[in-house]
């Protein structure tokens, strides 16, 4: 195949080719394949840099998702959060609905929170709000107010009153209630 023929041509570049070969397996559904391709780079020597250790467990996560593996997501992708990669919205997502497939439903509270608030207007964040209703979980004031401000910088004003009218309807306490309208005018 052309990924082996590119890295027997350069072996210096054997790695980068190999881990291309993988994705590509990965997006053929072969999964099998494209995880023994990725697995075998991560324990080659010399050990791969950080960086791209980091692409490897990435194709990992992809391959863990893909054959909704509810253990193998937890495992990829609080180890990708652990070691370095930036919080992205499907990392968030696939990481919360495993976690509560898995029954860690509080664990998985806490990350649909993070999403909410990090990425309030994604995808992702709708359909945690949607499970929100069916889960056990509330934002606190301090997270309210990070959400709000993501919103706002995403011009996302109708959420955030979408958002207050919801949070003064659930509100038992009048000041609360108040504070709420007061916050949208």
């Amino acid at each position: 195949d052309y990924f082996s023929k590119a890295a027997l041509q350069l072996p210096e570049l054997s790695h980068y080719f190999l881990l291309a070969k993988a994705q590509a397996e990965l997006k053929q559904h072969n999964f099998n394949q494209a995880f023994s391709i990725a697995n075998t780079l991560l324990e080659s020597s010399p050990a791969p840099t950080p960086q791209f250790a980091l692409r490897i467990k990435k194709v990992l996560a992809d391959i863990a998702v893909a054959e909704k593996d509810n253990q193998r997501i937890i495992k990829t992708h609080q180890a990708l959060l652990g070691n370095g990669l930036s919080e992205h919205e499907a990392l968030l997502f696939n990481l919360a609905t495993a976690l509560s497939n898995a029954g860690e439903h509080e664990k998985a509270n806490d990350v649909y929170k993070r999403l909410l608030i990090r990425f309030p207007t994604s995808p992702g964040a709708k359909k945690a709000e949607k499970l929100k209703n069916l889960a056990h979980y509330n934002l606190d004031l301090k997270e309210l107010e990070k959400r709000f401000d993501k919103l706002i910088e995403k011009l996302a004003f109708d959420r955030v009153v979408a958002d207050v009218d919801m949070l003064a309807k659930q509100s038992a306490e009048p000041a609360q209630s108040q504070l709420a309208f007061m916050a949208v005018k």
